[in-house]
């Protein structure tokens, strides 16, 4: 399923982790995941995140909510 929305969020998520120097696995270890591969998936947009999981992935890479809410709103 590709989502312009999740694909702009995916790009965010990346950049905020590389800023934050914060490796695949360990916001993956953070969220309570064993693999990368949820984490992989949601920075190339292939993927949906949960409002529990996007509120955890926006206070860890302190990303603002309120951004990532209103791209998903405004696609849809």
């Amino acid at each position: 399923m590709y989502s312009k929305a999740y694909a702009e969020i995916g790009k965010i998520i990346r950049e905020a982790r590389a800023k934050k120097e914060i490796t695949q696995k360990e916001l993956s270890l953070d969220l309570g995941f064993t693999s990368t591969q949820y984490i992989s998936n949601l920075e190339r947009g292939i993927t949906t995140m949960s409002g529990e999981n996007l509120g955890k992935i926006c206070a860890i890479l302190e990303i603002p909510a309120s951004y990532i809410q209103k791209l998903l709103v405004d696609e849809y």
